[in-house]
């Protein structure tokens, strides 16, 4: 394994097997004994040390029947020397550690509903794990994490309604229903499960399409199934303006399941009495990042474990 570390007097790289050999003989001053350490045959260790002062184009060491010394220009490289090995055997743990997946980066995107209980249980199980693995995280709406994993942008993500292309690999994760949103203390909250129907004459808020395109759809088409044009109050770009929108006072919504296990003032989750088709969340990946990493390949194996396919 060489270092391409320029020394004085250095046509290029120096070959770390010489800088061991060095070290050793500068800290013992004495062949037999540094060979010993190395486990080297003494011809073997003189051979190294005259093939570095070559590469160096300068003697490191005086030698003659009694003693063996440093010159100015070993003592002077044998500090830097030490630092170049901590550095190369730093290295050296830093990639078995990313072999193992124990090392590195993972970068993982989400869209916010699975922030509540999905992504944080996947998380501690895999900080549990990899606790040296640094995790980026970044709030994406389903569109966003596929161009992303496409681009090469994103290493994992957690994505919801998303038909897998060529390129992408899904694993399913959870199915959702749906909820009515209302304000508490709401009338509508005597009629639960809420026909569709009662929702006419009601003022709604709903997440835009772009953020959450398969629930806004959902919504929609089965307003018009029933035979309703809802009043949008209108059209938000966070699920917490959502909440706060309905907690005011000023509107009903629509929201994952998944939200109704936040505790939220002010507002009330409501069952459908007309249920929409559950959503899905998928993981999603390329398998050809996931050859490539490790630490990914981890994470997909700990969420396929703890979400397993449904019989």
């Amino acid at each position: 394994m060489t270092y391409a570390k320029v020394l004085p007097g250095s046509a290029g790289l120096v070959d770390l097997r010489h800088l061991r050999h060095f070290v050793a003989l500068a800290e013992t001053l004495h062949f037999h004994r540094a060979a010993e350490r190395l486990h080297l045959a003494q011809p073997s260790l003189s051979r190294s040390i005259r093939s570095l002062e070559e590469e160096l184009g300068m003697p490191l060491f005086l030698r003659n029947q009694r003693e063996v010394r440093l010159t100015s220009a070993g003592a002077a490289l044998l500090p830097e020397a030490r630092l170049l090995l901590a550095h190369a055997a730093r290295t050296r743990r830093l990639m078995q550690d990313i072999g193992r997946g124990d090392a590195g980066v993972l970068r993982i995107g989400f869209v916010g509903s699975t922030a509540i209980t999905l992504l944080p249980r996947l998380l501690r199980s895999f900080r549990a794990a990899h606790p040296q693995v640094r995790l980026e995280l970044q709030e994406m709406s389903s569109a966003a994490q596929t161009r992303a994993l496409l681009a090469g942008q994103m290493d994992v993500a957690l994505i919801r309604d998303m038909e897998a292309g060529p390129d992408i690999r899904q694993h399913s994760l959870l199915k959702e229903r749906l909820l009515l949103l209302v304000p508490t203390g709401h009338a509508l909250a005597q009629q639960a499960p809420v026909p569709f129907s009662l929702l006419a004459d009601a003022d709604i808020v709903l997440l835009r399409r772009e953020v959450a395109p398969g629930s806004y759809d959902r919504i929609w088409a089965n307003c018009l199934a029933h035979g309703l044009q809802p009043r949008i109050l209108m059209e938000m770009a966070d699920s917490n303006a959502v909440l706060s929108m309905v907690a005011a006072g000023l509107a009903v919504s629509f929201l994952f399941s998944s939200f109704a296990q936040a505790v939220r003032p002010g507002v009330t989750f409501l069952p459908l009495q007309d249920e929409m088709a559950d959503s899905e969340v998928f993981l999603a990946w390329q398998e050809e990042i996931a050859q490539q990493s490790p630490a990914l390949r981890s994470f997909i194996g700990l969420a396929q474990s703890a979400f397993p396919p449904a019989d």
